[in-house]
């Protein structure tokens, strides 16, 4: 007798399957713009874009929320030693001059803007963008930084048990403005009396930038500080009443980020985490993408190079739990063209098959099966032969 075996969940539907059909949600992702994104930064967009699709396509209310982090400090070793970029260090990277000379853009805005540029090409449509900096100044947060400043002895043992991260009796989970030299990744909270938070910017607090040893008391809000990373995610999906934020494997291994956040988000602001999965790095040559260690193209470089849907299948055809390995100097590429229309194919069959979800979600426009094309190894093939015509090579393809 031949035994069913149940056919697995295709991976964004399972996704949906997690939220509560009588509310609205909001899906969110977010980028900290400390320079040029190689393309393995694509994946968490085109991912939460995926999933943005199927949730609103079985029926449910959604948004989709993206924040850019320009209040985080310019922490990057790699920019210390380029020229007129050491005095920024440590600053907020909203506050620090444009790469290209533009007055009227921060550091920030000019890498936001070109990373953010990229999402129309590749059908990525958030419903609202927001800037950190101008939630911060706004006093949008105000209330969570109080709640946070008031419950730091609760904050200190999270870290202590999820994380084995222990801090001192004096340690608030703040940044301050140093008043003095404008920095935010240099200072030290060390009191809050409910009103004003007493620090230090210390010479020798974090490797990659100095403090100016100046000692004060200031005031938390509108903008004259920042939550930590664990508790500015929380305040974030406070705000924006996040249900559903996947995110990259360096966040959310166990005892990581993503951890203390839920705990703390728990105990402090009394509230469930939202739900979402793991996604694996892309990688080059076995490498992960950087593009301070010289170690994969640029994301702006790959959209003018490849055609969208390419670029969203690349990121989307491999679960995201898993790996991605692409090199496109080697036979990555044309793999990757022939999968794409494979998957085209499998579409035309049968729409809800899972190939033919993967391509439906990697196109930018109306999903529509695909007429006959020629594979494009076969046509790679073919235009290397001395007594073929490159252009009905070209045609053939239809590329």
């Amino acid at each position: 007798m031949t035994v069913a075996v149940p056919r697995e969940v295709f991976w964004a539907d399972a996704e949906a399957s997690l939220l509560a059909r009588d509310r609205s949600h909001t899906i969110r992702d977010s980028k900290t713009p400390s320079g040029a994104v190689p393309i393995s930064g694509l994946r968490g967009p085109i991912i939460t874009s995926a999933l943005y699709r199927t949730f609103k396509g079985q029926g449910l209310t959604c948004r989709f929320a993206y924040t850019i982090d320009d209040y985080d400090p310019m922490d990057s070793q790699s920019m210390r030693s380029r020229e007129g970029m050491s005095e920024h260090m440590g600053k907020p990277l909203c506050t620090i001059p444009s790469p290209d000379g533009d007055p009227a853009k921060s550091y920030a805005q000019h890498h936001a803007e070109r990373f953010i540029a990229t999402f129309a090409r590749l059908g990525i449509v958030p419903d609202e963008f927001t800037y950190m900096s101008a939630l911060y100044r706004s006093g949008a947060l105000d209330r969570s930084i109080d709640l946070v400043l008031r419950n730091a002895a609760a904050v200190r043992e999270i870290y202590a048990r999820v994380a084995n991260v222990r801090k001192d009796d004096d340690w608030y989970p703040v940044s301050l403005i140093c008043e003095r030299c404008g920095k935010i990744g240099t200072t030290k909270a060390t009191g809050y009396d409910g009103t004003l938070v007493t620090y230090e910017c210390l010479p020798r607090y974090v490797e990659w930038a100095d403090g100016c040893g100046h000692k004060g008391r200031t005031s938390p809000f509108k903008g004259g500080s920042k939550l930590l990373w664990n508790l500015q995610w929380c305040a974030q999906w406070d705000y924006f009443d996040v249900t559903y934020e996947e995110g990259g494997k360096d966040l959310l291994t166990a005892g990581g980020s993503r951890d203390r956040s839920n705990e703390i988000y728990r105990a402090v602001w009394g509230k469930e985490p939202p739900f979402g999965l793991q996604h694996e790095f892309l990688t080059l040559g076995g490498k992960k993408m950087s593009t301070s260690k010289g170690v994969g193209a640029l994301a702006h470089e790959l959209v003018e190079l490849y055609q969208p849907e390419i670029v969203r299948f690349l990121m989307i055809r491999t679960h995201p739990k898993r790996h991605i390995e692409f090199d496109p100097t080697g036979p990555s590429l044309s793999k990757l063209y022939d999968e794409y229309d494979r998957c085209g194919e499998a579409f035309a069959k049968d729409l809800e098959s899972d190939l033919g979800r993967v391509w439906a979600l990697a196109q930018v426009s109306e999903p529509r099966a695909p007429g006959h094309r020629a594979r494009f190894s076969d046509v790679a093939n073919w235009i290397q032969i001395p007594s073929i015509e490159r252009d009905l090579g070209a045609h053939a393809s239809g590329l």
